[in-house]
């Protein structure tokens, strides 16, 4: 079966001072190119999605999308994800996440088969990472509904009333690595650079 990778990338970026994350350097390479060189040989399609669609022109082999329901924060980009993948079972990514293991991917992919029609997330130590995990298309309409009815855009409220699955994670390996985020400019090391805005 096919697969999508849908990179969120909507953000505000407010904690950033306006700077897209996804053009953060770590270790010297942006954020984007590290999430590239992993998701692109595990993908049929990969996808972003954006409301600066401009900033992601150098970047070949992708489609970009801006949100289909404007300021819904996460779960919008999700839906977006979902209207615009041209595949069943799309695996969700924030643009801020430096270093996704290809292995994780491949066993929530896996997992995702085992549980047809459900989201399918990691879980460590109870909590979630709803923004590195597998989302069924055909939930779509459901998402719909939630978006334009739902006093509360929180990811998990979604999810408990969705059918899911849990991926478990333990303590030992690289897979804790995947969920490391940049969220402030303090988080990143001294090579931050601003790539040009659009």
């Amino acid at each position: 079966m096919k697969n999508t990778c849908a990179i969120l990338a909507g953000g505000k970026n407010s904690r950033m001072k306006g700077l897209d994350k996804a053009f953060a350097q770590v270790e010297g390479v942006a954020i984007i190119d590290r999430i590239m060189s992993v998701v692109k040989p595990l993908f049929d399609e990969v996808i972003v999605i954006s409301n600066k669609p401009g900033l992601y022109n150098e970047i070949p082999g992708i489609s970009v999308f801006p949100d289909e329901i404007p300021d819904k924060g996460p779960l919008g980009g999700i839906y977006t994800a979902m209207k615009n993948s041209l595949y069943d079972r799309v695996f969700i990514l924030a643009c801020d996440m430096p270093f996704p293991s290809g292995s994780l991917i491949s066993r929530l992919i896996s997992a995702s088969s085992e549980y047809p029609g459900s989201i399918v997330v990691p879980r460590h130590q109870g909590l979630l990472e709803p923004l590195f995990a597998v989302y069924p298309k055909s939930i779509s309409q459901e998402l719909h509904r939630f978006l334009i009815s739902s006093p509360s855009l929180a990811i998990y409220r979604f999810i408990e009333g969705s059918s899911h699955a849990f991926l478990e994670i333990s303590d030992s390996g690289d897979w804790l690595k995947s969920f490391q985020n940049i969220n402030h400019q303090d988080d990143l090391p001294l090579n931050f650079r601003r790539k040009n805005q659009v």
